[in-house]
């Protein structure tokens, strides 16, 4: 698998300073530190308008229900990086607001992340399997051939794609949330 194109930095710097909501946070230096546990999520706002791919770090905490289908998505924001890696990784959808998102009901907002503990390096891998969320076709992140994954011992998140390396698990019928709500899914258990 070929590498993505990664944007500039001097691009996601500008988008970053010129969003008001990021610019406030960034400014209380709570940049969160390698081996802290955060939820990672592409920024909606920043995409929409300015078609920037950053990712919003959400803090973690230790109660573990991240490992339970409970990701820190709307957890307190910590900071933004063009690229996360995070190890120990769950991927975690809140099934309410995604059947909302995916009736048509609401418009997109923070319902998915990626749970795990930071890695703080300088040169991320894009190796290993591609995995992706989209709410309006799947109720979990789900791989190329929409298998849905539960865990990955590290993944680097890019835009809108995680690449998934290492011991690997996926959602069977015993592990995977319930889907809310009637519309359809493409994930396969």
């Amino acid at each position: 698998m070929a590498a993505p194109i990664i944007i500039d930095d001097a691009e996601v710097e500008r988008a970053l300073a010129e969003d008001k909501v990021c610019a406030r946070i960034m400014a209380k230096q709570l940049r969160p530190q390698a081996g802290d546990l955060v939820g990672v999520r592409l920024n909606l706002n920043i995409w929409k308008s300015r078609k920037v791919p950053v990712q919003t770090l959400h803090k973690g905490n230790g109660a573990g229900k991240h490992r339970q289908n409970a990701g820190f998505f709307n957890g307190t924001v910590m900071w933004y990086q063009k690229i996360v890696v995070v190890r120990d990784a769950f991927f975690n959808v809140g099934q309410i607001g995604r059947e909302k998102i995916a009736s048509g009901i609401e418009s997109k907002h923070p319902i998915a992340s990626v749970d795990g503990v930071l890695v703080d390096t300088a040169t991320p891998s894009f190796e290993g399997i591609e995995v992706r969320f989209e709410p309006h076709a799947t109720h979990l992140f789900v791989t190329l051939d929409n298998r849905a994954i539960r865990w990955a011992e590290e993944v680097t998140i890019y835009a809108h794609r995680c690449y998934c390396r290492g011991a690997i698990l996926y959602h069977t019928e015993m592990t995977a949330p319930p889907k809310a709500g009637p519309s359809p899914s493409i994930a396969i258990l």
